[in-house]
């Protein structure tokens, strides 16, 4: 099965979604800089960590947050 294609149609609305899922993505990222034009990150004291361990587990970043 392998090296095999599949083809399918996506319309208009998909193609949408898709943009808005990214845009919201950029907004969330952008969300956690103090300064977006030099990409320089706020205070470690003004972000939150995440305390739902269902997401934790999975985190690739556990080392930078203990």
């Amino acid at each position: 099965m392998a090296n095999q294609g599949a083809e399918f149609t996506i319309g208009a609305s998909e193609i949408e979604n898709a943009k808005a899922y990214i845009d919201g993505s950029i907004a969330d990222v952008q969300s956690l800089l103090a300064d977006v034009g030099e990409n320089v990150a706020k205070e470690e004291e003004a972000l939150s960590n995440v305390e739902d361990e269902r997401v934790k587990v999975d985190c690739n970043f556990q080392k930078v947050c203990e």
